[in-house]
């Protein structure tokens, strides 16, 4: 089971023909997950666009989202999130809130993003190299 991060739900908005490949590719047994951190990191960038681009990027955000399972934040991943922020220190809050998801909910991490590599016993995957 695979949580998709911010870095490749912009290459499956894009039509990354591998990224898009990997996704079709899994059945209900692999189920794909986003997190709601990632569906909100998507999203602000795509309101930072100009109007007219902004209904375009929303439309195809929302067929890709479609087709994920979107995680919440609960207690018990802030427990997670607390402890990788206190002991990794990554660059971003974000990403420690998306690797605390993955790290939680047992999934492989799949992303662009190399920083990831630095949590122990994250795995991940990287679908567009």
């Amino acid at each position: 089971m695979y949580l998709i991060d911010t870095s490749i739900l912009i290459h499956l908005m894009g039509g990354h023909p591998k990224a898009r490949s990997r996704l079709d590719s899994l059945t209900q047994l692999t189920p794909a997950y986003t997190s709601v951190i990632a569906e909100g990191e998507l999203l602000a960038g795509i309101y930072r666009l100009p109007a007219d681009a902004r209904e375009r990027e929303l439309q195809m955000a929302r067929v890709v989202l479609g087709r994920l399972k979107i995680l919440p934040v609960n207690s018990s991943l802030a427990d997670r999130y607390g402890r990788v922020r206190a002991y990794l220190k990554p660059r971003s809050r974000n990403d420690a809130w998306i690797a605390a998801t993955a790290l939680e909910h047992g999934l492989i991490l799949v992303t662009d993003d190399a920083d990831f590599g630095r949590v122990p016993d994250l795995i991940v995957e990287n679908w567009v190299r």
